[in-house]
């Protein structure tokens, strides 16, 4: 049997819409079967259309929108 045992989590209450991904995110380094673990139980919650990825050790994933200044909620730019 893998070794399941997280020792921590959060859940906080989200809206999604298809095309949308959870982000299941924990400072604790994953294995493999840690991390299928996790995706297998989350999925079910998730609306059809949406998915789940699952970043462990503190890895964190950002995406930097050309235009967009991130500390203006998402304001475009050129509008002045």
């Amino acid at each position: 049997m893998p070794d399941t045992d997280i020792t921590g989590f959060e859940i906080a209450k989200l809206q999604m819409r298809a095309g949308d991904t959870l982000v299941v995110r924990t400072d604790q380094h994953l294995s493999k079967e840690q991390t299928q673990y996790i995706t297998n139980f989350v999925e079910p919650y998730v609306p059809e259309g949406c998915k789940v990825l699952v970043l462990g050790g503190g890895l964190q994933l950002i995406v930097l929108t050309a235009g967009v200044d991130p500390g203006r909620d998402g304001d475009d730019l050129t509008s002045g």
